[in-house]
């Protein structure tokens, strides 16, 4: 045989040998690509559902917070009914309620605890007489109080709509588990 055969059969071995080779490197590739592209779609699925069930959850709150303005509403707009006339009995005459006396300090007391403590005493001071004492007649009325209480339970209930679904969604997320729901350990 001849040395230039043995090396063209040489060549052409090595050749074919590192074809397959690169072709393995290219299948190799194109398995990666198939599994990254597969990846960014389940991906991008979850990612989709989560904003659609935070979506959701948004369009519940919103749903929420009007139906707790419409509560709050209707209670104000029967404040004056409750806070002007009385019966002593059922078929007794309508009365007007005497005005309630309310001072400056219990209007004080009144907003810090509204502040839930976040204020300092001298913090929430109504506007009081210069020289005035805590014992003097504030402006207020009952109608004040009610509407007033009635405001802050809107507020609250806002906060406590928006604090329960931020704990629908993290448990929805997994690994969070709602506070009043039992762990397997309770049954």
């Amino acid at each position: 045989m001849n040395p230039y055969s043995i090396i063209g059969a040489l060549l052409f071995s090595i050749a074919l040998a590192g074809g397959s080779y690169y072709a393995g490197w290219e299948q190799r590739g194109d398995h990666e690509a198939a599994a990254a592209l597969e990846l960014k779609v389940k991906t991008d699925a979850a990612e989709k559902a989560e904003r659609d069930r935070a979506d959701g959850l948004a369009a519940d709150l919103e749903t929420e917070k009007r139906n707790i303005k419409t509560v709050t509403v209707e209670v104000i707009k029967e404040v004056p009914k409750v806070t002007t006339v009385y019966k002593e009995t059922p078929n007794a005459p309508l009365q007007p309620i005497p005005d309630a006396i309310y001072t400056y300090g219990f209007v004080g007391l009144w907003d810090r605890a509204l502040a839930g403590g976040q204020l300092s005493a001298g913090a929430v001071k109504p506007a009081d007489p210069a020289g005035g004492s805590d014992l003097l007649r504030a402006p207020v009325k009952s109608q004040d109080i009610l509407t007033n209480a009635a405001e802050n339970f809107s507020k609250y209930a806002e906060c406590r709509a928006q604090l329960n679904k931020l704990i629908d969604f993290e448990v929805g997320r997994g690994g969070v588990v709602r506070p009043d729901d039992k762990s397997p350990a309770e049954d």
